[in-house]
């Protein structure tokens, strides 16, 4: 098979002549001539590469080289083909490469079309090529690469080819007869035609056909250094002319990443090889994408961005924020800074942290005096908080514990009666250690049991079902305190009150005294859990009675004077009245 370039420049007067003159004696030229155009800019400069080969043979490395410094869009006459001592009705196929050149804005770019026809015997034919620019658009419709994917790539995935109008087309075409009077013939085309049946059937062969050029008779076009297209496509050529006839010789091998078709580049030994660039990949820094790249001929993973904190980069290993591959068991126990929750090892910033994963179940020990409460370590006593703190609903506040003690129940006649009486033991637990019965001229002094030690605030804690009542503590006064007198009712015993004033009768004297305050005792409204060994203790409010609240009389005992009481009750005597009151419940306080 023979390939012949056309130069629409020669004179169309010797054409003729020549068609004249080998008419005469030669039968007509099985011959196809070639009328190529373009859509590319005009700045474009291009090459275009045909190959022919018979349609059951493998296509030839080889081409015919024919450079051209633009194709216009109406075409022109490129080039011509003819059998080379082949059947002249035979089946071919045609691969035609137009190679566009670089501009400051566009790189290299190749538009491919493939063409499929047979030969009619001593039949001039003529086959229009149109390479639109269309064809190098972007497509989505590629399964191979799709990063990469054009129209054209997407037409030779369904064994199509990119036809005049930039769409899919059959390869498979039918040339037509060459009565169109636009088409212009060479004179090499002309002569090729004539001498089909007796030179060129003597043209050497290879396995698959014999692909020979003709060259333009002078060395002057302007095109003669202009870029052009080799046997290979990772070989870059130009024009020269030394030998007289301009031909396409190799200059150089085109870089090592050079792309020489749908995902595959150059290498470094000048063969077109696949690679896929883009393609994902696995680097060797394992907390990195990686991504396939053929700048240097051959595929090579190259690390990119940071994996996400957290993935996984190898058995129990987790990427960090910074990139660095460490081990980490999600899920391995361990321990938590809050002894009432449960933990586990996280990995979700790629280093291994302790997460609170569920809550102790209440009243689970977390220490000395410490329990949990929703997840939460509280005292639970004040040996659960510090020195100078008291443990008040689970929370530790400034204050003190003071001992508290139970007095014995005595009351009237208990000594055998007397003149005149005072009963300081009453069964209450307060915060004086004795008591003082008189029925005088007897009197008594019990000592009470101790009952534990109540929670002072330094300020008021109230939370919720619970108020904050203010205490206050009586100075210590007794018997003669007044200097004596008829009879005697002694308040102020140095014990803690919720009245901020005492009294102290020594009849017919009597005095009130101010109480400094001690701080608070926080009332509950229900009875709270006590403290281990703790316990709580109900209170009352008692009434307020005083001196001449039943008249007068002989000698007054008053214990109902409005303060917070352990006894349900309270007793006033103006002698020979006596009068037994109820006091009304305010809640419970905590003892330890």
């Amino acid at each position: 098979m023979s390939v012949r370039v056309s130069r629409a420049a020669r004179s169309s007067a010797v054409t003729s002549a020549l068609l004249v003159a080998l008419a005469s004696c030669r039968a007509p030229a099985t011959v196809v001539v070639f009328v190529v155009g373009s859509d590319a800019p005009a700045a474009r400069s291009a090459v275009v590469d045909a190959r022919v080969w018979r349609a059951e043979m493998d296509a030839p490395r080889a081409g015919t080289t024919i450079g051209r410094a633009t194709l216009t869009r109406d075409g022109e006459e490129l080039f011509s083909i003819v059998p080379n001592g082949e059947p002249r009705s035979q089946r071919v196929d045609v691969l035609l490469q137009a190679t566009l050149a670089a501009t400051p804005t566009e790189p290299t770019q190749v538009i491919r079309r493939a063409l499929r026809f047979s030969f009619i015997p001593q039949t001039r034919l003529v086959q229009r090529v149109f390479f639109s620019m269309a064809c190098l658009n972007r497509s989505t419709d590629c399964r191979q690469n799709p990063s990469t994917c054009t129209v054209q790539d997407a037409c030779e995935e369904r064994g199509l080819t990119c036809g005049d109008n930039g769409e899919c087309a059959p390869i498979d075409v039918t040339p037509e007869p060459s009565g169109d009077a636009s088409v212009r013939f060479d004179a090499s085309a002309s002569r090729d035609a004539a001498m089909d049946a007796a030179r060129d059937a003597r043209a050497p062969m290879d396995a698959a056909m014999d692909v020979r050029s003709d060259a333009p008779a002078s060395c002057g076009d302007a095109s003669i250094g202009a870029m052009c297209t080799v046997a290979t496509p990772c070989r870059t050529g130009v024009l020269q002319c030394a030998s007289g006839v301009a031909r396409c010789e190799v200059a150089a091998m085109a870089a090592a990443g050079t792309s020489c078709g749908a995902g595959r580049v150059c290498d470094l030994a000048g063969d077109c090889v696949p690679c896929a660039t883009g393609m994902a990949c696995t680097p060797t820094e394992p907390c990195r994408r990686g991504s396939i790249t053929c700048s240097a001929g051959a595929a090579s993973c190259v690390a990119g961005a940071l994996l996400p904190a957290g993935t996984p980069c190898g058995a129990d290993r987790r990427c960090t924020a910074a990139g660095a591959c460490q081990p980490c068991v999600e899920g391995a126990s361990c321990t938590s800074s809050n002894p009432c929750a449960t933990a586990s090892i996280s990995c979700a910033t790629g280093a291994p942290v302790c997460v609170d994963r569920a809550s102790a179940a209440d009243g689970t020990s977390c220490g000395a005096s410490r329990v949990c409460r929703a997840g939460a370590c509280v005292c639970a006593g004040s040996g659960g908080c510090a020195a100078g703190q008291v443990c008040v609903r689970d929370a530790c506040s400034a204050g003190s514990l003071v001992p508290m003690y139970t007095c014995p129940s005595l009351g009237g006649g208990t000594l055998g009666g007397g003149t005149w009486g005072y009963y300081g033991c009453a069964g209450q637990t307060w915060s004086v250690p004795s008591c003082t019965t008189i029925e005088s001229p007897r009197n008594r002094s019990d000592a009470c049991v101790s009952a534990g030690r109540m929670q002072v605030t330094s300020s008021p804690v109230a939370p919720s079902g619970a108020s904050a009542v203010a205490l206050y503590r009586c100075p210590s006064v007794g018997g003669g305190a007044l200097g004596g007198g008829d009879w005697g009712f002694y308040e102020c015993q140095g014990q803690l009150s919720s009245n901020a004033t005492c009294m102290t009768i020594e009849s017919p004297r009597n005095s009130s005294t101010g109480c400094p305050a001690a701080g608070y005792v926080t009332v509950f409204s229900a009875a709270p859990t006590p403290p281990p060994g703790g316990r709580v203790v109900q209170v009352y409010r008692c009434p307020t009675l005083g001196p001449g609240s039943l008249g007068g009389g002989t000698w007054g005992y008053y214990g109902c004077l409005g303060q917070l009481a352990t006894t349900p009750s309270c007793t006033t005597i103006e002698w020979s009245t006596t009068r037994s009151s109820p006091c009304a419940s305010a809640g419970f306080i905590v003892l330890e």
